[in-house]
């Protein structure tokens, strides 16, 4: 994500809303973002909220008033108190002179009459950004603001979850940044047992409680491995994670990215409603393929689906070919050709070494002394063999993006690139 964007944020209990307004920030040639979706009425703003807000660096503020219009104003004067700096546009139905006096008057912006078309709220869009100072936008990017890396993959069996622990793992050994993992695992997630943990809540613990959620309780849902990665688990329920909403998710990613460094995103081996949202808001996605016939038949059929949640997420996905052997029927230029992506990296097939640190709950990386393990540290070297201040001035560009000159396109021997 460039510097230079315009960092958006809406707070509106309308689904409808929400949708367009993302529509309209989400062009091709947009120089805006997205960043944070609160679906709350205005009115009933919590602390948290207002955090995610403040973490994800908004330069502009679309509020929703249409169901309380007097109390929305109320809650406009309060807002620009809490987050000062910020330019406000203000949407609801028609309201008398005076109300819409206090409204500019909090807020010197636009005040859109909804329902509109696309071309009034992109107008008002428009106008309001051009007020936003370059200043602003300045000091709004140097914001430490946490990498996502998402990790999944359509088809069971991938190896997402163990890709996703070992590689939170070593990025955190060979950084020391604050690096959480983040189980979204729409079915029975695996990533605590492969850390050898019992979590005593999940992500829809926090979920619920986010209305009332400050920095310690927040602390007291996150689970800490020995290695120093932190872990909000997946529920131990089946089915629980469905409940969870895609707009509540793409906040608590906002307030985790103004805690963590780092928040690698395990997502599973199951498309889900969260997969598309989490994808949209990542830095780098990964998806991870094995070199089989099948595998490859679900990727290419739901491939354009995935794509289709964000605009540029083929800039950001990087595909690694896991579970890879000399025999194999199916090489790395098959999958490249089937799937017409690049393969950044493979790792070899080492059942045994990836079954025994599972029993053990302790992750592979940590051992070091089988091939899949040498792969992923390999992998976690070319991540990080760049010029560590270039990798800090690129910010949220992250991890595989700002060092991406470091990848150079894998041979058809695992962990090798070539």
């Amino acid at each position: 994500m460039s510097s230079s964007q315009l960092q958006f944020g809406i707070i509106s209990p309308d689904p409808v809303l929400r949708d367009q307004v993302r529509g309209v920030l989400d062009g091709p040639d947009s120089r805006a973002h997205l960043a944070v979706e609160v679906p709350s009425d205005p009115v009933n703003l919590s602390p948290s909220e207002i955090r995610a807000l403040d973490r994800a660096g908004v330069h502009v503020l679309f509020l929703d008033i249409s169901r309380n219009p007097a109390r929305g104003v109320e809650a406009l004067e309060d807002l620009t108190k809490r987050l000062p700096g910020r330019q406000v546009v203000v949407g609801g139905p028609q309201v008398a002179p005076e109300l819409l006096m206090r409204i500019m008057r909090a807020a010197p912006g636009d005040y859109l009459t909804l329902p509109c078309p696309d071309e009034e709220v992109q107008d008002a869009f428009e106008r309001v950004a051009a007020r936003v100072p370059a200043s602003a936008l300045e000091s709004m990017a140097q914001r430490q603001v946490g990498t996502v890396i998402a990790v999944f993959s359509p088809r069971g069996g991938a190896g997402v979850s163990t890709l996703a622990t070992n590689l939170a793992v070593d990025i955190h050994r060979r950084s020391g940044k604050e690096t959480l993992l983040l189980d979204l695992d729409p079915g029975l997630g695996t990533a605590p047992l492969l850390l050898g943990l019992w979590p005593r809540y999940s992500v829809s613990d926090v979920v619920r409680n986010f209305h009332r959620m400050d920095d310690q309780l927040l602390a007291s849902f996150i689970e800490k491995h020995s290695s120093g990665v932190q872990l909000i688990s997946s529920p131990a329920t089946p089915g629980e994670l469905d409940g969870v909403p895609p707009d509540e998710v793409r906040m608590l990613i906002s307030v985790l990215q103004g805690r963590f460094e780092v928040i690698v995103v395990d997502l599973g081996s199951t498309l889900s409603h969260l997969t598309g949202p989490v994808l949209d808001m990542c830095d780098e996605a990964i998806l991870v393929a094995t070199p089989e016939v099948p595998t490859l038949r679900n990727i290419k059929r739901v491939l354009p689906l995935i794509l289709e949640s964000s605009s540029d997420l083929k800039s950001r996905l990087r595909v690694v070919l896991n579970r890879v052997d000399e025999g194999d029927m199916v090489g790395k230029r098959d999958v490249e050709d089937a799937l017409e992506l690049p393969v950044i990296f493979t790792l070899s097939k080492d059942d045994e070494a990836v079954m025994k640190a599972a029993n053990l709950g302790n992750p592979a990386i940590l051992d070091g002394r089988s091939p899949y393990t040498e792969d992923l540290m390999a992998l976690a070297v070319e991540v990080y063999r760049s010029d560590r201040n270039e990798a800090s001035e690129a910010g949220k560009k992250g991890l595989f993006s700002a060092l991406g000159r470091a990848f150079r396109a894998p041979s058809d021997k695992p962990g090798k690139s070539r």
